[in-house]
C-alpha cells in the first residue's frame, strides 16, 4: 500500500492571507477527491507549530502533486474551536475500542480449542461485559442584537448498568439537577433547554442566561446512590 505523504511547507499564516474570503469552504468529514486531486480535512488541530496557529483548529485543503500520493497544503482557514471540539469529543464517545474487538478475537479462537464442556463463552454471553461507561455533553449559547436568548445543554451517557441517572450541570454560578432518567438499553440522555417548546417535547428547564462565560460541567450520578460517575467540562459553540 502506498503511503499518503502530505507536506505543509507553507505557512498558515502566509496561506490565509493569500486566499480570498470563503464561507466555510470545508464542511463535514474529510474527503478525497481525484477529480479536482484534491483533499480536505475539517478541524485540523494544530500542535508545535509555534505562533498564533499553534493550539487553534483549521479548515485544510491539500492539492495532489501529479499522479502522486503527495500532497501539498493550499488554504487553511481558522474553524470554530467548539464546534471542532464537540465533533472530536462525539467521535470518541461513539467509536468502540478496536483493542476491544481483537481481544475478543483473540479470546474467540482460544476457546473453541477448549473443552466443549466450557461454556462460560457461550452466545448468551453480554457482548457489552466490561465496557466503561463514557459520557458525551454538548452546549450551545444563540445570541441576538447582544443578547443571550438560548441556552441548550445536551448530556448522553452510554455503557452503564440498568439503573436510574440523573444530571447536574454547572456554568459560572448557575446549577440544575435533572430528574432521574432510567436506561434505555445501556444509555441515558438528558437535555435541558430554555426554549418552550423543547421543554414541552422533554428537555428539563433553564434559563436563557443559564450559560455564563461559554462553558458547562456536566456530572452524572447514580440515582439511588447519588455517586459521580462521570463528569465533563466543554466549552459551548456560539450562534448568532
Amino acid at each position: 500500500m502506498k503511503k499518503l505523504k502530505l507536506s505543509c511547507a507553507i505557512s498558515f499564516a502566509a496561506i490565509m492571507l493569500s486566499q480570498p474570503a470563503f464561507a466555510d469552504r470545508v464542511k463535514g468529514s474529510a474527503k478525497a477527491d481525484f477529480s479536482s486531486d484534491e483533499l480536505e480535512v475539517p478541524c485540523v488541530r494544530v500542535q508545535g507549530y509555534g505562533g498564533a496557529a499553534d493550539g487553534r483548529f483549521f479548515d485544510i485543503v491539500l492539492e495532489r502533486r501529479g499522479k502522486s500520493f503527495n500532497y501539498e497544503m493550499v488554504f487553511a482557514e481558522p474553524e470554530d474551536a467548539a464546534m471542532c471540539e464537540e465533533m472530536a469529543n462525539y467521535a470518541t464517545f461513539i467509536d468502540d475500542d478496536p483493542e476491544d474487538d481483537e481481544d475478543s478475537e483473540d479470546d474467540s479462537d482460544e476457546d473453541s480449542d477448549d473443552d466443549s464442556d466450557d461454556d462460560s463463552d457461550d452466545s448468551g454471553s453480554d457482548d457489552d461485559f466490561g465496557d466503561v461507561a463514557s459520557l458525551f455533553a454538548s452546549c450551545e449559547v444563540r445570541e441576538q442584537a447582544g443578547d443571550q436568548i438560548r441556552s441548550k445543554v445536551k448530556v448522553k451517557a452510554k455503557d452503564l448498568a440498568a439503573g436510574s441517572y440523573y444530571a447536574i450541570i454547572t456554568s459560572g454560578a448557575n446549577s440544575v439537577q435533572s430528574e432521574a432518567y432510567s436506561t434505555d438499553e445501556d444509555e441515558v440522555e438528558i437535555e435541558f433547554d430554555n426554549d418552550a417548546d423543547d421543554v414541552l417535547e422533554g428537555a428539563e428547564a433553564i434559563e436563557a442566561s443559564f450559560i455564563q462565560d461559554g462553558a458547562v460541567l456536566a456530572e452524572v450520578f447514580a440515582a439511588d446512590t447519588d455517586e459521580l460517575l462521570l463528569s465533563e467540562t466543554v466549552n459551548c459553540r456560539v450562534k448568532n
